[in-house]
């Protein structure tokens, strides 16, 4: 009995010692410029030739804008029959062991590698258009959805119940006072994803994200994780806004080459491919 207490005792001080822990992260404020160590971190998935050239052009646009910016390329589960070789300048390819995960993995070898101190997180048919100029605090959103028409309520609490300290982010989540971060994209430091892998451990969503169903609850799950945890545990805007509004929904790459290549101002751009 006595060993049981002493042991009951020295479980509550760690529990405490951590919640302070949490409870006193500081907000790490980083500022994107051409001076500041940050990269890319694309999400790569090709399984025929149209899907080839959604990656390369990604590539070529950073290249036009960031000569000797670290671009890093998380491939998940590619056919390499279709992949092409091109040449790269300070790009590293991690090919994931970890199949169909999606939108999970680039959180979580960047966790692990920590390339630089903040990351933009983004698809390979996600494009950037202009150089950024940004100032972070911890984290933002590329775009937002806000209608819960098509949350998976029931896989989305198992998969914030496979999470460390989950109460106060389960409750959050049931609020539903928060918008869907599309497609898991955003900018993120690295101090505050180790923030959050610490409180909540996050390898843990590789044994749960696991299919498509499961990649667009994580897109819902991790909006919860960031904007619950932030300093005021709040709903924060995204960079671009309601993807709804921002993109022209479900155009092409052809559409793309076509009307918007070099024919518009937004530093973002987004295709479909029916993946």
């Amino acid at each position: 009995m006595k060993y049981i207490l002493i042991l009951l005792i020295f479980y509550s001080i760690f529990y405490v010692l951590n919640l302070y822990n949490f409870d006193n992260y500081k907000s790490n404020k980083f500022h994107l410029n051409d001076n500041t160590n940050w990269g890319f971190i694309i999400l790569r998935h090709v399984s025929n030739k149209d899907h080839d050239k959604l990656w390369i052009e990604n590539y070529n646009c950073i290249r036009k804008l960031y000569k000797n910016k670290k671009i890093i390329i998380i491939d998940d589960n590619s056919n390499y029959n279709y992949v092409s070789k091109i040449t790269m300048y300070n790009t590293i390819i991690i090919n994931s062991k970890y199949k169909k995960r999606g939108e999970l993995l680039p959180y979580y070898y960047f966790l692990k590698y920590k390339w630089f101190d903040c990351a933009v997180i983004i698809h390979d048919s996600c494009f950037l258009n202009k150089k950024l100029n940004i100032k972070v605090e911890d984290y933002i959103s590329l775009m937002h959805f806000v209608k819960h028409d098509h949350d998976n309520t029931y896989n989305e609490k198992k998969i914030i119940k496979s999470l460390e300290n989950n109460n106060g982010l389960l409750n959050f989540y049931n609020k539903k006072k928060w918008n869907g971060c599309f497609g898991g994209m955003s900018i993120i430091t690295y101090s505050y994803l180790n923030y959050l892998n610490k409180k909540h451990s996050l390898k843990n969503l590789i044994n749960y994200i696991k299919n498509r169903e499961d990649r667009k609850s994580f897109e819902r799950v991790w909006a919860c994780i960031l904007d619950y945890n932030n300093k005021n545990s709040n709903m924060k805007e995204s960079l671009l806004g309601d993807v709804f509004i921002y993109l022209n929904w479900g155009k092409s790459y052809n559409y793309y080459l076509k009307y918007q290549k070099d024919k518009t101002d937004k530093p973002f751009i987004k295709v479909w491919s029916g993946r």
